[in-house]
């Protein structure tokens, strides 16, 4: 069975639970964990036996899943990102600052 590749994209308080989590669900490889904080990523990459990013734009073609726990005003365009390249997004709450947004991902996810 092939391993679904995973990122958390945010390394705050959410985003740590995110990746530690995708640590223990069968089917999963976490590639990867990505900050604009080098050391927060670093420190929660150790924590997680993965590899850190700055850029999640880095994770591009590296996975399959990724989870979006950054503040709301990234969601969109992160998301968008992701969506664009047909990889799976979770998006934390809200979804985005606007429904206009919000719209945009649903149209792109289908």
């Amino acid at each position: 069975m092939k391993k679904l590749n995973v990122a958390v994209i945010g390394t705050g308080h959410l985003g740590t639970w995110h990746a530690l989590n995708y640590r223990g669900v069968a089917g999963t490889d976490l590639v990867g964990v990505c900050d604009t904080d080098e050391r927060t990523a670093r420190d929660v990459a150790a924590q997680c036996k993965t590899r850190a990013y700055t850029d999640h734009r880095d994770l591009f073609g590296k996975v399959d899943a990724v989870s979006i726990a950054v503040p709301t005003a990234a969601h969109h365009p992160i998301a968008r990102d992701f969506l664009s390249r047909g990889v799976h997004v979770l998006i934390e709450k809200p979804i985005t600052r606007t429904v206009e947004e919000a719209d945009e991902l649903i149209a792109l996810a289908r």
